[in-house]
């Protein structure tokens, strides 16, 4: 086995073997103690006067004993005498208690999802504020008992594609500890999370393996979400199959299937003629290529996924409609509710740049119209959607209010807001995918106007 670390989180995944394509990964990640947010490795238990480390006293300051030397002005005190008034939390006759960022009940380190810290309930102790993160717990059972040991991913639901893109690429754990966090099931079978405000998938991480359901979802607003329970249903160590029927420059489509666990999902990639990964989770404008995959580099066909046995499943994605002149090649991958990886299918999808240019350009300042005769006849939606064209006059931006789009002239007609325009100044036009009737991207962009 070899080591891999994540940036602020490493975990021991046990006897995982990941079957990508045709490549056979195993790896281990081994669990550091949880460190207190003072980097001194201790309990963390934040306090709202500033004060950090894991001793809160009175709030008096001083310190209090319970006459044999114990202090207790330690909200983790385990010496069941203590008479601190001051010491209020329910914690502290608690031989147990601990960091309520240590989520497993026999003590074992587990994940904390690493996002921006967000406003959570508090518990008074020695008049100070402790917060107190909600937590994600339940079972997993088998018919022989508690499954214990068994590896469990919890997934923020703002990026679907992340559990399928660390099937696909068990390096992304190292960039997605934002989105994903793990901890194992405990002898008893438990497991918990200590959780923001957001919604998550909680999924049973054990390929070759299957669980009823296949995954989870919750939302947490506040408080605890427990019972969110699992049952092992099986082993399924077949792969399941995809096919890939139809791929164009609009979308793609086809099937997966899987006799035993089911299908749980299709995931996609598209890859230019460099062999970088587009970013489906980019929300810029322009397209955006990465030499490698990052975790928006997987697109999810079938979303949700399917949480119980779905034998054969139809897939299909809509492709980006703003995409350069060029080769590109789409990949499609199943995965079943064992979390086995398909073979790849792949397809060439070619984007043809359009013969049809602009033949003229005109703007008028009385009715604050541009408009924009092309050689060839436009495709319909874009040619009318405003949202495709950008209008600068000078070095200021103008709003497009509205387009139309004459057929029979292969004019459009750009409406600006009253005195946009003035007569004598320069705008300059640009648009964004724009098409002709055969779905070609028109590159040719007009030069600078005079404004009439």
């Amino acid at each position: 086995m070899t080591e891999m670390k994540t940036d602020t989180i490493t975990r021991k995944l046990v006897g995982i073997a990941l079957t990508v394509g045709l490549c056979s990964l195993t790896y281990t990640l081994t669990p550091l103690p949880v460190q207190a947010s003072d980097g001194t490795g201790g309990v963390d238990v934040g306090v709202t006067d500033g004060n950090s480390g894991p001793d809160v006293g009175p709030a008096d300051g001083g310190s209090s004993t319970d006459g044999s030397g114990d202090n207790t002005n330690d909200p983790n005190l385990t010496d069941p005498n203590t008479t601190d008034p001051n010491v209020t939390a329910p914690s502290v006759t608690d031989p147990s208690a601990t960091d309520p960022n240590i989520t497993d009940p026999n003590g074992s380190n587990v994940d904390d999802t690493q996002m921006a810290e967000t406003a959570m309930p508090t518990a008074a102790i020695a008049g100070a504020a402790v917060k107190l993160k909600p937590s994600i717990s339940g079972h997993i059972s088998s018919p022989l008992g508690p499954a214990t040991n068994v590896p469990v991913l919890l997934v923020d639901q703002q990026n679907l594609p992340a559990l399928a893109a660390v099937l696909a690429d068990p390096a992304l754990l190292k960039s997605g500890t934002n989105l994903i966090s793990q901890t194992r099931t405990n002898s008893k079978g438990d497991y918990t999370f200590s959780v923001l405000v957001s919604s998550y998938l909680v999924v049973p991480f054990a390929p070759g393996s299957y669980f009823s359901p296949a995954y989870r979802t919750v939302a947490v607003k506040a408080g605890d979400k427990a019972k969110l329970d699992f049952t092992a249903a099986g082993v399924d160590t077949v792969a399941p199959k995809v096919t890939m029927t139809s791929a164009t420059t609009a979308a793609a489509n086809g099937s997966a299937s899987d006799q035993t666990s089911g299908v749980l999902t299709v995931v996609l990639t598209l890859q230019n003629a460099s062999h970088a990964y587009f970013n489906w989770a980019n929300s810029s404008d322009a397209p955006q290529f990465t030499a490698t995959p990052l975790l928006g580099s997987f697109k999810l066909a079938i979303t949700p996924p399917n949480p119980n046995k779905v034998v054969t499943a139809p897939w299909q994605v809509t492709l980006p409609d703003d995409l350069a002149p060029g080769t590109y090649l789409l990949t499609a991958r199943a995965v079943d509710r064992a979390l086995k990886v398909s073979d790849p299918v792949s397809r060439t999808i070619t984007v043809v740049a359009s013969r049809v240019t602009l033949s003229n350009a005109t703007a008028n300042a009385t009715t604050n119209t541009i408009d924009l005769t092309f050689s060839g006849a436009l495709e319909a939606s874009d040619a009318t959607d405003a949202t495709v064209f950008t209008v600068q006059v000078g070095s200021h931006s103008v709003a497009v209010q509205s387009a139309s789009y004459d057929a029979k002239t292969h004019t459009v007609h750009l409406m600006l807001a009253t005195g946009a325009l003035r007569k004598g100044a320069v705008a300059n036009v640009h648009w964004n995918d724009l098409k002709d009737s055969g779905g070609h991207v028109i590159m040719v962009q007009p030069g600078p106007i005079t404004v009439r």
